[in-house]
């Protein structure tokens, strides 16, 4: 959570200089994304939630290394959809860990390459770029043992909360330049002290 915060301060100084509706929506959707992908973490880390799954089981438990997951990640509270992302992450379990969420239904875009060290944010007209700090909550996300559910579809359920992961493929092979924004895009940099 003090991730978080620092980055409400961090994202609060650039909106101080900037107040246009497109920073607006990038700070809105960096700081839901990453409450929700914390929330996962937190709720299914700690053995809170029940498994309900109807998936093959194929993943890395036939002794293949996981490097590699492309899911689709559904939020509900109390039977509606609060949130819904495809999530690809590739470098599992070393330092040049990448991760791309996209959020279904929009255009808003979050980018965190560890090899990089820069998170972007993209809300389908502009980037904005900032350092990854090392007290980065997204590195703890537990996608290897997720992927080694192999394909298929799982529930988590907590309380009146559940969480749908849909494991589209394990270890896919995703070209790099998904994991920075495009080569012409302009992106606005923003510095930490």
């Amino acid at each position: 959570m003090f991730y978080l915060w620092k980055k409400v301060v961090l994202l609060g100084d650039v909106l101080k200089h900037d107040r246009d509706r497109n920073s607006i929506r990038i700070v809105v959707t960096v700081l839901i994304i990453g409450a929700v992908l914390i929330g996962l973490y937190l709720l299914i880390s700690e053995g809170n939630g029940e498994t309900n799954g109807d998936g093959g089981g194929n993943g890395g438990g036939n002794g293949e290394t996981i490097t590699g997951i492309d899911f689709r990640l559904q939020g509900f509270e109390g039977g509606s959809l609060g949130g819904d992302a495809r999530i690809r992450a590739v470098g599992i379990g070393t330092d040049s860990l990448k991760i791309r969420i996209d959020k279904v239904g929009a255009e808003d875009i979050l980018i965190l390459n560890y090899e990089e060290n820069a998170e972007y944010a993209y809300t389908g007209t502009s980037w904005l770029k900032l350092p990854i700090t090392q007290s980065s909550p997204y590195s703890g996300i537990p996608f290897e043992q997720w992927a080694q559910e192999g394909p298929g579809t799982y529930e988590y359920d907590y309380q009146n909360f559940s969480i749908k992961v849909t494991i589209n493929e394990v270890n896919p092979s995703l070209q790099d330049n998904l994991f920075s924004a495009p080569e012409n895009a302009k992106v606005k940099e923003v510095e930490t002290e």
